[in-house]
């Protein structure tokens, strides 16, 4: 019995700490850091499926270029310039 309460209450404690987490970043860089992490993971997808010669960062540059340049640009404007930056027929749809 003293088991069971003691399981209970262990995942109640999980639980609850899913739902209560300290933020330790501003919103402006949560947003940097999520779109960072989203263009890299596509930029190593097309690494590994490109056909001709690239490198990841030569793509992640070109897309944190295009966010310097236009602090406003979306993912998929960082998207866009990742793919225009390997060949004049690719490009994001």
């Amino acid at each position: 019995m003293k088991k069971r309460i003691s399981c209970v209450i262990l995942s109640a404690i999980v639980i609850f700490s899913f739902f209560v987490t300290p933020v330790s970043a501003t919103p402006e860089e949560k947003r940097g850091t999520y779109e960072y992490f989203l263009v890299d993971n596509v930029a190593k997808i097309i690494e590994r499926y490109y056909k001709f010669d690239t490198t990841r960062e030569e793509m992640v540059n070109a897309a944190l270029y295009r966010k310097l340049i236009h602090p406003s640009a979306t993912v998929e404007d960082l998207f866009d310039e990742m793919l225009s930056s390997l060949d004049p027929h690719s490009s994001y749809l």
